[in-house]
């Protein structure tokens, strides 16, 4: 299962949800989270993520999701950071996401970066195909 965590306080996201579901083959191919504690509740039931796209409006939803980190381990990680401060951008590196963006400037990059995931893991032998 893939994941879209996008914190309540970005606001409606419906047009971008609409393109992540046509990446990866519609609504039924990912889950839609808007607080942590619920993503978090959702990661710890038999979790194997395969994508996970993570927009964050402030620095204490990345700490909270770095404290869990064991849950999000195992994805492929979009990871979009509220600001660019030095400890902001070293605290994101320490989760090894495959895209660190800004959810300021780089929400449109989002799609675009899921495309190339969703290609790279039909081409690894041994993954499970998402689409």
């Amino acid at each position: 299962m893939d994941y879209l965590f996008a914190s309540e306080s970005l606001g409606p996201l419906l047009e971008l949800r609409r393109d992540i579901a046509t990446a990866l083959g519609g609504d039924d191919r990912f889950e839609t989270y808007r607080t942590i504690g619920d993503f978090s509740a959702r990661l710890r039931r038999q979790n194997r993520p395969g994508i996970m796209i993570l927009l964050l409006a402030d620095r204490s939803e990345l700490v909270e999701i770095s404290r869990q980190r064991e849950l999000v381990a195992d994805a492929e990680t979009i990871l979009l950071l509220p600001d660019d401060a030095e400890q902001t951008v070293a605290l994101a590196h320490s989760l090894r996401p495959n895209f660190l963006g800004s959810t300021d400037c780089d929400l449109d990059t989002v799609v675009s970066v899921l495309k190339r995931l969703v290609e790279k893991r039909a081409r690894q032998p041994g993954q499970s195909r998402v689409c």
